[in-house]
Formats: structure tokens, C-alpha cells, sequence
């Protein structure tokens, strides 16, 4: 095999080979196998020098504490040092230190080799304070206290640390060893099984796939090889050599097929084909084409309906499964079948197709949509139902015709057929005769309203329009009249017309007659009234515009009337408005001074109570003075009476105190007496009696001098409360009095409130009468104001209405009424509010009341 080689895409056809696929498969199995034991084994290795590590621990830890027993119990740490030294020499790298302590737990010896000397002191703690072996969670760091004699007497303890990574890697170097061996004798072994494979397998299989190839690229006479083989490839071979046989027979076939599969595609016939179970096989682009302009209606029967995916679908499915059609096939039959559906009609033709022995292959169906066809016959049989129609040679001789052109016509078709009717058709106001078909050569059709001659009879007008049959090259062959018969309209429209002009004159008469009389009434004349007389339909309506003219006559009539009353009672109102106004500007003067004077009472009034209530407030003030000294004094006899009976107390207690002296005098002499006739052992007593005997009369001595001075104080605490019983007396008469004043003010300052109250009601309400008495001038000027206003704007109005023309004069003859008014700012002077002004919405309401409610001219005296 030589595939070193061979080009990129060859490289990528070996890699997808059975070949190739098979070796990966037999190489990927064994290396699977290879590899799962090899694991096994490295991990039941592992797991041996693990817990051989362990056991090793737990089996040299005794040993050595044996030898470190002597060196611990006699307190020598180099010997101990030595010995762990030398254990851990001896492991080889399996021991990674050793740590020793005595029974106080004090480390006395240590080798580390790469251990935690920290975690070994812990380990070796833990087995010295429980008195047993110790093992750490992974099992290689082992600690047992050290004993010695029969005792068991625990002098310290040992802790070694051990691992299994020397054995670990000697085991993984062996494995790699072995991996290296087997990995050659594998590839050995895939090398012969890939050759194996090759020669047995993928070149057979390959040599049998290019004459497949060959026999696919249409090479029928390729050869095919191992046919003689007795297995697989044999089988291979022998099915594709049968292949190739047949597809050499059918190739002739196939090529007939496909000219007639070629003509049928391209066809403009629709056509479709189904198997013996009426299942459709094909179905040309004629046919799927007819079936989409059908889709909607076939979909309404038939919902999964697809005309692009037909292929397997019943073909009974298209039409509603018709079960005449169904009988008509199983009885072996040419159908022919038209089918309606809702989008139009199709007619639909199915042949049986059988073999060359006769047995049934299928159905072949031709569909053809005779919609337009129908629909076009309907036309004509409606045209010719309402129209004329009629169809003519270039010439202009009658082709043929209906019945409703013959009947216009007025002969029957056996003497008009062949006639040229040229002179006998002309277009109104237009072209007539062989002119008319001179035009319509040029191929152009033309329409309007045409008139065929009768003979003697009135002519037939018939409204539509003479169209040319063109051939390929655009020349006429002939044409075809088609017209509506529309003499009658015609006759009507022209009385319509008639009638049309005739009611314009009558319409343009009645427009001028009030053209004129519009003219008068826009220049004031309301006497324009229309005397001609209209026609019958527009006599109300001359009839309406004169009464609307005497109607507005008599009210203009009234309204020249009503303005000059207007403008007389205006006047009056006037005068009488300026009367009043000037009354009340004299009243609100007066009312104001009445004001200005109350004003000044009231200020002096009330000046007076203030001046009472002071007074008032000052008697009260003095008052309380008086009560409170009364109050004072009366404590103060209440407190000499208290201190006369304390100084009589004191007086009592200073006998008992003198009483007392005489006595200790007396205890003191008698002490001195016995303290004399003890001699020399009273002699200190007799010292301490004569001294409590001086004290004695010490305190004697004070007692009376104090009994002398509290007689004294005494005799002064009677004279003052003596004196202070007097001052009591005093102060209530006076106290009394200030009462009687108190009240006679208090009368006076309610007195003089009560006045100040009243006067200020008063002031209140003549300030308030004298607002509103100018509130009321302001009225009644802006009433002044408004009957003037009215009195010019009555004048206006006169004015106004006599620029009509009403028929009567004295209207405008009578004299204009003269008013002797003023304005009002030329009357009496303007009166100034002393309060606020009102506002002008308060001026305002206030003067549409003075205006609803006024008395009429014949009272303005009266008030």
C-alpha cells in the first residue's frame, strides 16, 4: 500500500474508507483493552505500596522505640538524635522524619527529611497523653508512647512519618517499560491485521465500487469482478452484474421515455397521471398551473390540498371523489367529465394506460379549463338577448346579424344576409355610408350613436359602437356592430329638452321681475311691490314676496312709532334722572358733615373711658396693695405671738439648765470628798471633780445671764405686737375705704363704655348711610348717563327708519323732541365716598335694581 503519496482529496477518501474503519475500530478495541488492564494493574499496584507504606509505619515504629527507650529514660539526646538519624538513612527516601519526646512532652530528638516536624510533636503528644498508639488520617504519620520494664512505665513517646512515593515511581517506571513493549507488539500486530484487511476486504470492495461507479456513470458493458466469490463481495458483485444487465435493457426504453416525458413536460395540455389506485404519479407544469387558478375551490373540499406537492395524493381528491366518475373508471371506460368548480369549469378526459401484455399501469386524465368559453357564450347570449348585433364584411355586406338587429331592421335574415347596408348606416353627425367604413379600415373601432335607415319608416338609433376583427398582420377582416336601441330615449330627450328652454324663459322672466324688485328694497323702498304676474309654478312665490313686503312695511311702521315714544318718555326719564342726582349729591353732603360731627363725639367719649378705665385700673391697683399689707401684718402679729411663746420656752429650758449645774456642783463636791478620803488613789479622781465642779458653775453663771436676757427680749416682743396689732387695725379701715372707691370707679368706667359703645353703633351706621346715600349718587349719575344714552340712541333710530320709503309721511314730518338735558358732569359737583367706594360689579347690580325698580315720571316729585 503505498499511500505516502497520494493527493489531499485521496488522503480524505482513505480516512472515510471500510479500510481505514476497520483498522481504527480493531486498533481503538485492543488499545481500549490494553489500556483498561494496564490501569487496573497500576491501580492495584498503587494501592499494595500504599498500604505497604502503612503497615511498614506501623511495624518499625516498636523497633525503634525500643532503642530509644534507654536514650529517653537517661535524658541523652544525642543518642536519641542518632538513632532517628540512622532510621531514616535506612528508608531510603520512604521515611520523611521522626520526632522524639520525653514523658513532659518536650522534644528531645528530631530527623526530618522532609516531613512537618510541628504535625510529628502533635502525633507523638496525642499517643504520650493517651498512653496508645496514634495513626494519622492518611495512615502514614504513626505515633506509640516508649516504655521500658515489665512496668510499662511510659518515659516519652515517637512519631515517624512515612510515604509510599519511592515505590509509587518505581512502579510507574516499570509500567512505562512494559506500556513501551506492548505499544511495539501492538503496532506489530495492527500492521498484519491492516494488510489482512486490505487484501482480504477493502481492495475486493473496492474494485467491486469502480465497476459500480462505472455501470453508474451509464458504462453498461464494464465488467464486473469476484463473481465467482462465495461470500459478501461475492453477493455484492453478483446483485450488481444483475443491475447492469437490466439497466442495459432499459436504457432504450428510457430514452423513448424520456422524449415523450420531454414533449409532455413542455406541452400547453394539462396533464396528469395516477397508478392503478388512482394515486398521482406526475403531473405536468400545464397541469399544475390549472390547478392554482383552481386552488381556493379545491382547498374548500379538500384543506391539505398542495398544487405543488400532488405527487401521492388520490386524484378522485381534486373533484370531489364523483362516485359516477369512479364507477365509469373501474368499468375500464373513456371518461369524459366536465366538473364545475366555484373559480369555473373544467373539462376533464381520462384514458386507461396499459402494458404491452395488457395488464393496467394506470390513468392519464387531460384537464381543460373551459371557463373563459363558457363565460364568453353567456356574453354572446346576453348581448344578444339586450343588443343589436351585427357583423360586416370590409365591403360592407351583412355577415350575419340576431335577431334584435333584424327586428330593428324590419326583415327577416334570408333577404338581409349578402346586403351591403352601407348607405343604410351613418353616424350621427358624423360620418355616414362607405365614408364610415373608409374609417374603420384604418383599424380603429368607433363608437357613438348610429342611425339605420328603414326605408320609409322613421330611422332606428342605435348608441354603441363598430369594432374591426384584425388578423396577425392588424388588417380588418370585419366588423362587429353592437348597439343599444335607444329611439325612444331619444324621442324622450328631445320633448325633455323642449320643456327644459321653456321653463328657463319662465325662470329668467320671475329672476328679473325680482332682480327689480330686490334692486327697490336694497335702496329703502319697501312700496316695491311685483305687479306682473308669473307663471303658474312661480305665483306663490310673487304671492310670498309681496305679503314679506307688506309684513315688513307694517313693522317698520311700528318701529317709527315705537322710536319717537322711545325718544319722549327717554326725554323725561332724563330730567327726572337729573333731579334726583342732584338731590341726593346734597344729601350725601349733609349726611357726611352729620358724620364728621358723630366722628368727633365719639372720639371724645371714648378719650373718657379710656381716662375711667385708668382710674379704674388704679384704684384696683391700690386696692390690692392694701389687702396685701393687711395680709402682711396679720402674719406678722401671728409671728411675734410665736416668738413671745419661743421665749417662754427658753426661759423653762434655762431653769432646767441651772437646776442641772447645781446639781453636778453638788455631785462634784461630793466627789471631791470621797476622792479625799481615798488618799493618794482618789487623788486624779479628786482633780477630775473639782474641774466638773468649776464646769458646773460655769454653766450656772450662763444659764441665769441667758434667763436675764430672754426676760429683756421678752417684754420687747409685747411692746411689738402691740405696736404691729395697731398697724393691722389701721391698714383695715383702709383697705375698706379703697373698697367703696374701687366700686364707685368701676360703676363710672362702665358708665363711659357703655356710652363709647353706643356712639360707636351710631357712627357706624350714619357711615354706613352715608356709603350707601353716595353709593346712590354714583347710581343714579351712570342712570343720568344711561338715559341720555338712550334719548341719543332713540334719536339714531328715528334717524334710521326714516330712510324707508313706507307710504306714510307723517313719520318724518313730525318735530324732533327736544330735551333740556346737561351732561352730568355739568351739574352738581361729584360727591367723594368717605368709606371705600363700592365696586363696580356692586354699582352695577345696584343700578340695574335702581333701574327695574324706579317710579314712573309722575312720582319723581312726590319722592
Amino acid at each position: 500500500m503505498k499511500l505516502r503519496h497520494l493527493p489531499r482529496f485521496a488522503w480524505a477518501h482513505f480516512f472515510r474508507s471500510v479500510f481505514f474503519k476497520a483498522t481504527l475500530i480493531v486498533a481503538l478495541s485492543v488499545a481500549t483493552v490494553t489500556a483498561v488492564m494496564a490501569w487496573v494493574s497500576y491501580r492495584d499496584a498503587r494501592t499494595a505500596a500504599v498500604h505497604e507504606a502503612q503497615e511498614h509505619a506501623e511495624a518499625v515504629s516498636p523497633m525503634i522505640a525500643r532503642q530509644l527507650s534507654g536514650s529517653l529514660r537517661f535524658g541523652k539526646p544525642d543518642q536519641a538524635r542518632a538513632v532517628l538519624d540512622q532510621v531514616i538513612a535506612d528508608g531510603q527516601g520512604e521515611g520523611l522524619g521522626a520526632v522524639a519526646i520525653n514523658a513532659e512532652g518536650s522534644r528531645v530528638a528530631q530527623s526530618i527529611a522532609g516531613g512537618n516536624a510541628d504535625a510529628l510533636e502533635e502525633a507523638a503528644l496525642e499517643a504520650l497523653f493517651s498512653g496508645g498508639a496514634y495513626r494519622s488520617d492518611d495512615g502514614f504519620t504513626y505515633a506509640i508512647p516508649v516504655t521500658a520494664g515489665d512496668e510499662g512505665i511510659i518515659y516519652g513517646a515517637l512519631a515517624t512519618s512515612w510515604t509510599p512515593d519511592i515505590a509509587i515511581a518505581e512502579l510507574q517506571a516499570g509500567l512505562l517499560r512494559a506500556a513501551a513493549i506492548t505499544g511495539s507488539i501492538f503496532l506489530a500486530a495492527l500492521m498484519a491485521a491492516a494488510f489482512a484487511f486490505y487484501r482480504v476486504i477493502a481492495r475486493p470492495i473496492a474494485r467491486v465500487n469502480a465497476a459500480m461507479t462505472r455501470v453508474a456513470a451509464a458504462d453498461y458493458a464494464a465488467r464486473v469482478p469476484y463473481l465467482k466469490r462465495r461470500d459478501e463481495i461475492g453477493a455484492i458483485a453478483g446483485s450488481l452484474e444483475s443491475f447492469r444487465a437490466a439497466l442495459a435493457a432499459s436504457e432504450v426504453a428510457n430514452r423513448a421515455a424520456l422524449m415523450r416525458g420531454a414533449a409532455l413536460e413542455a406541452g400547453s395540455t394539462a396533464v396528469l397521471l395516477s397508478d392503478t389506485a388512482n394515486l398521482i404519479t406526475y403531473a405536468n407544469d400545464a397541469m399544475k398551473a390549472l390547478l392554482r387558478r383552481h386552488g381556493a375551490a379545491i382547498r374548500a373540499a379538500n384543506p391539505g390540498f398542495n398544487p405543488e406537492n400532488l405527487i401521492g395524493m388520490q386524484a378522485g381528491a381534486l373533484i370531489g371523489s364523483d362516485a359516477e366518475v369512479a364507477a365509469q373508471l373501474a368499468s375500464g371506460q373513456k371518461l369524459c367529465h366536465e366538473h364545475r368548480f366555484e373559480s369555473g369549469t373544467v373539462a376533464i378526459s381520462i384514458n386507461r394506460v396499459c402494458d404491452t401484455s395488457g395488464a393496467d399501469l394506470g390513468f392519464v386524465a387531460e384537464w381543460r379549463d373551459v371557463t373563459e368559453e363558457k363565460r364568453s357564450a353567456a356574453v354572446v347570449a346576453a348581448i344578444d338577448l339586450s343588443q343589436a348585433r351585427a357583423e360586416f364584411s370590409v365591403e360592407g355586406r351583412l355577415v350575419a346579424a340576431n335577431a334584435r338587429f333584424l327586428d330593428l331592421f324590419g326583415a327577416n335574415a334570408d333577404a338581409t344576409i349578402g346586403r351591403d347596408l352601407r348607405d343604410a348606416l351613418a353616424l350621427r353627425d358624423g360620418a355616414r355610408g362607405a365614408r364610415l367604413f373608409a374609417e374603420l379600415v384604418e383599424g380603429k373601432p368607433i363608437s357613438g350613436a348610429f342611425e339605420l335607415a328603414r326605408g320609409t319608416d322613421a330611422p332606428v338609433v342605435l348608441r354603441g359602437a363598430i369594432s374591426p376583427v384584425l388578423d396577425a398582420e392588424g388588417k380588418p377582416q370585419q366588423y362587429v356592430l353592437l348597439g343599444t336601441d335607444v329611439t325612444d330615449a331619444e324621442a324622450t330627450l328631445a320633448a325633455n329638452e323642449a320643456a327644459r328652454r321653456a321653463a328657463e324663459a319662465a325662470q329668467q322672466a320671475v329672476v328679473e321681475a325680482l332682480r327689480q324688485a330686490l334692486s327697490q328694497l336694497s335702496e329703502g323702498d319697501l312700496t316695491a311691490d311685483i305687479g306682473t304676474a308669473f307663471s303658474a309654478d312661480y305665483e306663490q312665490l310673487r304671492a310670498d314676496f309681496n305679503q314679506a313686503l307688506a309684513n315688513l312695511r307694517q313693522a317698520m311702521r311700528g318701529v317709527v312709532e315705537n322710536a319717537a315714544a322711545i325718544r319722549s318718555e327717554a326725554g323725561e326719564i332724563s330730567s327726572a334722572a337729573d333731579d334726583l342726582s342732584r338731590r341726593t349729591e346734597q344729601q350725601a353732603a349733609t349726611l357726611e358733615e352729620t358724620a364728621a360731627a358723630l366722628n368727633q363725639l365719639t372720639a371724645s367719649v371714648k378719650s373718657a373711658a379710656e381716662v375711667a378705665a385708668r382710674a379704674n385700673e388704679m384704684v384696683a391697683s391700690a386696692k390690692s396693695n392694701a389687702e396685701t399689707s393687711g395680709t402682711v401684718v396679720r402674719e406678722a402679729i401671728h409671728a411675734m405671738g410665736e416668738i413671745a411663746e419661743s421665749s417662754g420656752k427658753i426661759s423653762k429650758i434655762t431653769s432646767v439648765i441651772d437646776e442641772i449645774a447645781f446639781q453636778t456642783n453638788l455631785l462634784a463636791l461630793n466627789a471631791g470628798v470621797e476622792a479625799a478620803r481615798a488618799g493618794e488613789a482618789g487623788r486624779g479622781f479628786a482633780v477630775v471633780a473639782s474641774e466638773v465642779r468649776a464646769l458646773a458653775q460655769r454653766s450656772s453663771e450662763a444659764a441665769r445671764e441667758i434667763a436675764g436676757l430672754i426676760a429683756s427680749s421678752s417684754s420687747q416682743v409685747k411692746r411689738g405686737v402691740g405696736l404691729v396689732g395697731q398697724a393691722g387695725d389701721a391698714l383695715g379701715g383702709i383697705e375698706t375705704s379703697v373698697g367703696e372707691i374701687y366700686g364707685a370707679v368701676s360703676e363710672i368706667a362702665a358708665s363711659a363704655r357703655e356710652q363709647s359703645v353706643g356712639l360707636g353703633e351710631i357712627n357706624t351706621a350714619v357711615n354706613q348711610l352715608d356709603q350707601v346715600t353716595q353709593q346712590n349718587a354714583a347710581m343714579f349719575e351712570q342712570t343720568t348717563a344711561a338715559s341720555h344714552s338712550l334719548t341719543r340712541e332713540a334719536e339714531t333710530l328715528a334717524a334710521t327708519t326714516a330712510q324707508f320709503r313706507i307710504g306714510l309721511e307723517h313719520a318724518a314730518n313730525e318735530p324732533a323732541f327736544q330735551s333740556a338735558r346737561r351732561s352730568p358732569a355739568a351739574g352738581a359737583r361729584p360727591v367723594q365716598p368717605a368709606r371705600a367706594a363700592p365696586t363696580a360689579g356692586d354699582q352695577y347690580g345696584r343700578s340695574q335694581a335702581a333701574l327695574a325698580t324706579a317710579p314712573v315720571a309722575t312720582d319723581w316729585e312726590d319722592f
